[in-house]
């Protein structure tokens, strides 16, 4: 995450520097609330997805905040439990900017996701185009 946010704000290496060791220090002095309670949140999706309930992961690998190999674990690891797992992964496309820059196909996916979760919805919820 400290590489994430110093990537995406910061132009200077050295603001980059102070700002990474910064954040680093900060998560250090401050683990048992932060660190281990992430730890805890990604370790809960791998113990206990919902069974019954779709997931749709949009991901790409050069977003800054996200890493695109823990996220690909993820999903091949829900598979292999059997999960009804599906994805979308772009090559580039930043953090949250999916949507944005991949408008198309990223409301394709979601249609499709969509229409997985509740096809007996006679409203047939739809993204809007």
């Amino acid at each position: 995450m400290a590489h994430g946010i110093v990537m995406a704000f910061l132009q200077s290496e050295t603001a980059r520097s102070l700002v990474r060791t910064s954040i680093m220090s900060y998560f250090r002095l401050t683990s048992p609330w932060t660190i281990k309670a992430y730890d805890r949140f990604i370790d809960s999706w791998y113990r206990y997805p919902v069974a019954n309930a779709p997931t749709h992961y949009f991901y790409s690998s050069n977003d800054p905040m996200s890493d695109a190999t823990v996220v690909r674990k993820l999903i091949e690891f829900q598979k292999d439990q059997g999960y009804d797992v599906s994805a979308k992964y772009w090559e580039k496309s930043g953090h949250t900017q999916h949507l944005a820059l991949h408008r198309q196909d990223y409301l394709r996916h979601l249609d499709e996701f969509l229409l997985k979760v509740d096809r007996s919805n006679p409203l047939l919820i739809k993204s809007k185009y």
